[in-house]
This record gives C-alpha cells, sequence and structure tokens, in this order.
C-alpha cells in the first residue's frame, strides 16, 4: 500500500483484488442488501485510491476495513433520516441474505439471526462479529479497524456470539 500512495495503480488493483469480496461481504451484511453492499464497497476502494497518500504504514486491509465501517455508518444515518422523512419509520427493512440458502429451515434460522445481528447487538457488537465473519479479520485488525484494543475486539465479538446464541434458543 505504501507503493500505492506513490500512485502504483498496479499495487492498487492487487489491493483491491485481494480485498474487494470481503469488503462487499461485510458491507451487504452491515446494511442487509447485497447490491448496497457492493455499491458500498466500491465506495470505500475509491475512497481508498484517493485518500492513499494518508496511509504511510500499517495494515492495509485493517485501513480499508476502518473505512468500510465509517461508509456503512454513514449508509445508515442516511437510510434511517430517509426512512423517517419518508414515512416515519425507524427500522430498516430485514436482509434478504438467507434467500440463497435452499433448505426451508435454514433459511428461516438465517433470516432470524440478521435479524437479531441488527436488534439484539450493539452497534459495536454487530461490527465486531461481522468484521470477524465476513472480513476474516483478525481481532488485531479488528481492534484496528473499530479503533479499539485486541483485547476489547476479541471481548465484542465473544459476547455478540453469546448475545446471538442466547436469543437464538429464546422461542419465537
Amino acid at each position: 500500500l505504501v507503493a500505492m500512495g506513490r500512485d502504483d495503480r498496479e499495487a492498487f488493483r492487487e489491493l483491491a483484488r485481494r480485498h474487494a469480496e470481503r469488503l462487499a461481504r461485510f458491507c451487504a451484511r452491515q446494511v442487509g442488501s447485497v447490491a448496497t453492499g457492493e455499491d458500498l464497497a466500491q465506495d470505500v476502494l475509491v475512497t481508498a485510491w484517493e485518500s492513499r497518500g494518508r496511509f504511510t504504514s500499517g495494515d492495509a486491509m485493517a485501513w480499508l476495513f476502518t473505512l468500510a465501517v465509517n461508509r456503512c455508518r454513514k449508509h445508515h444515518r442516511s437510510f434511517r433520516r430517509w426512512l423517517t422523512a419518508r414515512d416515519g419509520l425507524e427500522q430498516l427493512p430485514p436482509a434478504a441474505a438467507a434467500s440463497v440458502l435452499e433448505d426451508a429451515e435454514l433459511r428461516q434460522l438465517a433470516q432470524r439471526a440478521q435479524g437479531l445481528i441488527r436488534t439484539v447487538l450493539t452497534e459495536g457488537q454487530r461490527e465486531a462479529l461481522l468484521l470477524r465473519l465476513d472480513g476474516d479479520l483478525d481481532y488485531r485488525r479488528i481492534g484496528e479497524a473499530l479503533g479499539c484494543a485486541e483485547g476489547a475486539a476479541r471481548v465484542r465479538v465473544f459476547t455478540a456470539l453469546r448475545r446471538l446464541r442466547e436469543a437464538l434458543e429464546e422461542p419465537t
């Protein structure tokens, strides 16, 4: 990425090639839409290219996911404002990501889990969990992306998983 800071387009292409899919998956899970997630991931990569001069050292993947977290937060704020202005709603629509599952029970459980991720977890827990699952980031990188210590990232992921497990065990 340091080479990218010197306008090395090939270095940026390689960075984008390696991380675009994970960024898109993370963003899609954050916002509940594959198409919107892909758009947000593209925005992240454009932002990374435009701000490449500010990145001088460190972990490129953690930096990209920091940009992704911030972009998803901005999207949520904008979307909530739009919904509120449109008809007073304050909740995001349910995610359709589980529709690719063939088994109806698994699809129903996955949809319930997606809803619980948005409703049961705090923003920090949700971001940490999705960075771990979708971003495939280790705890050090999650901490860097979220601006917290590695131990705090571990606690957020552990707490998120525990809260989801408890919520899934509750009768519907």
